[in-house]
């Protein structure tokens, strides 16, 4: 199945959370086609290999919200708020 849906903004927007916490996207080719196929085929760097201080728990968060298949993303927004609310628990983040 093909369709849009939250799993794909979902998606997204770890695409963003990856940038804002490591300083680069997740997947960078030499040309928009080497880029895609580093989406499709390439294997994702974990956000805290490139940020040591990134908490394990937001981490996990991230890599998620990138899972290639939509099935082992979050399943809605809830969910991902869900556990972004532990992180924030656990590193005493003021909301």
């Amino acid at each position: 199945e093909n369709a849009i849906d939250a799993a794909c903004d979902i998606y997204s927007l770890g695409i963003v959370v990856y940038a804002l916490l490591t300083g680069r996207f997740p997947y960078v080719g030499d040309s928009p086609a080497t880029t895609i196929l580093k989406i499709c085929d390439g294997l994702l760097t974990r956000p805290m290999k490139l940020q040591h201080d990134i908490p394990k728990r937001l981490d996990s968060v991230v890599v998620k919200m990138l899972a290639k298949r939509r099935e082992d993303r979050y399943p809605t927004a809830d969910a991902l708020l869900a556990d972004l609310k532990i992180v924030g628990e656990e590193e005493d983040v003021e909301a």
